[in-house]
């Protein structure tokens, strides 16, 4: 049998081996020692390290989550399922077309089979509509390699970029008023930037 046993700062690791003779029975033993503390330290610094990512993918203020190429969600995070009223456990079990309208659900899906086929990060702003939410998100998509040979799933990022997006459509609507205020007024416009020293002149 074997024992792992402390010695100071060290882990032993003894195995013990009944040596018999020639009738069968057990004489004594014999005892091996090996020194298994690099390996334990390994292993807790691993340890360590996996906790540290599973709170910080747990309490992420961004949805985090593992799909397949044919759009199958692996995993979520409480933030990814939170946003469908699921829990991650739940989450898990849906795919793209079952939480998104039709074309969405393509387009989402598109981003995860380009990355695995170009074996390349893809970056994409989309607008998603959840429930009767419309949303914008900004997404990050990566193949995902556990092992040799090719990725067969991606891990994604989306980060809700909602008020950036309405503030830049709502500051380009603003804007095309202006422009057509002006146009339709006949009113010169000239704007000068003293930093380059240059002027603008409208039209008229």
């Amino acid at each position: 049998f074997q024992a792992e046993i402390p010695f100071g700062p060290l882990q032993y690791l003894y195995t013990y081996e009944p040596v018999r003779n020639d009738d069968g029975d057990v004489t004594h033993a014999l005892v091996l020692a090996q020194n298994v503390t690099p390996q334990r330290q390994t292993e807790a610094a691993l340890h360590a390290s996996e906790e540290r990512f599973r709170t910080l993918v747990t309490n992420a203020d961004d949805a985090i989550f593992i799909a397949d190429r044919s759009g199958r969600y692996l995993f979520g995070n409480a933030k990814a399922a939170g946003n469908f009223g699921l829990t991650p456990e739940e989450f898990a079990t849906k795919s793209v077309h079952d939480l998104f309208p039709r074309d969405i659900a393509a387009a989402l899906n598109s981003g995860v089979t380009r990355a695995l086929d170009t074996m390349a990060t893809v970056r994409s702003e989309e607008r998603i509509v959840i429930g009767p939410q419309e949303l914008w998100t900004s997404t990050v998509v990566q193949p995902l390699r556990e092992g040799p040979g090719e990725a067969t799933s991606v891990l994604g990022i989306a980060r809700d970029i909602t008020t950036r997006k309405r503030a830049e459509l709502a500051l380009q609507t603003s804007e095309e008023r202006l422009r057509q205020t002006v146009r339709i007024s006949n009113i010169g416009v000239f704007d000068q930037d003293f930093v380059r020293r240059t002027m603008y002149w409208s039209a008229e």
